[in-house]
């Protein structure tokens, strides 16, 4: 199976890991602020080392493509492309999305409730935190199946009303720490701690790879979504 390294640095927590086709062999993570710059090459080289592989045995790169972060989306894009430029092998690009979903399908939060969970009444927003009231959202059902385009959104008390009244939705990521005292509803879950992980690349990286969806190393970079489509709030919500 390929060994394929997986980067990920689109927020606050900067993370690496190491798979043997859908085997985990270790990750390496750190949480030191505005640190990615200085930890992100170390924080390879001791996975690396522990795990014994060199880099000449890495058959593929997988880098978390944003949104995100500007500052960690460029850190974490250059070190990946500068790997596969000099041993050679493909770059692979994985949403933050979907491994903010498998980080959920991992946690606790989701072991204990997931009789609740799989039904065709629930569905997941996974957000980004963007800084104000603004998030980066996708929607996805209880098969984890994306069911919406990657979107910017200025959140206020009335957002996803309609949803809420049909449905059960269970909020995850930074951008959803600042909704429960914002968007009150008995349909509303908000999920803690969830943030991206390289652990939780490894299966999309992986399909990725068999199936030769790779990055042009020369021309990639990273998606930054930008505009947001303000709404004018009812209430005072800050």
């Amino acid at each position: 199976m390929p060994l394929i390294l997986s980067i990920e640095t689109s927020e606050k927590l900067c993370s690496v890991a190491l798979a043997d086709g859908l085997q985990i062999l270790g990750s390496e993570a750190s949480t030191e602020d505005k640190s990615h710059a200085s930890s992100l090459t170390l924080l390879i080289d001791k996975l690396l080392h522990n795990c014994k592989i060199s880099y000449e045995q890495l058959n593929a790169v997988a880098v978390g493509k944003g949104p995100g972060s500007y500052t960690g989306l460029r850190i974490g894009v250059s070190t990946a492309k500068g790997i596969c430029y000099s041993l050679k092998i493909p770059l692979i690009a994985v949403d933050t999305f979907t491994i903010l979903v498998n980080e959920f399908i991992i946690s606790e939060f989701y072991s204990k409730n997931k009789k609740t969970f799989d039904s065709a009444e629930s569905m997941i927003c996974a957000m980004i935190d963007a800084r104000r009231m603004e998030v980066y959202r996708r929607f996805f059902d209880s098969a984890f199946n994306a069911t919406s385009d990657i979107e910017a959104e200025v959140i206020n008390s009335t957002s996803y009303d309609n949803l809420l009244k049909e449905k059960r939705i269970y909020f995850l990521g930074s951008g959803a720490d600042k909704l429960p005292n914002i968007i009150v509803s008995d349909n509303a879950f908000f999920v803690n701690n969830i943030r991206p992980h390289a652990r939780s690349m490894c299966k999309a990286a992986l399909a990725k790879f068999e199936a030769n969806e790779v990055e042009d190393v020369a021309y990639f970079e990273p998606f930054y979504l930008k505009d947001f489509v303000a709404t004018i709030s009812k209430k005072k919500v800050f």
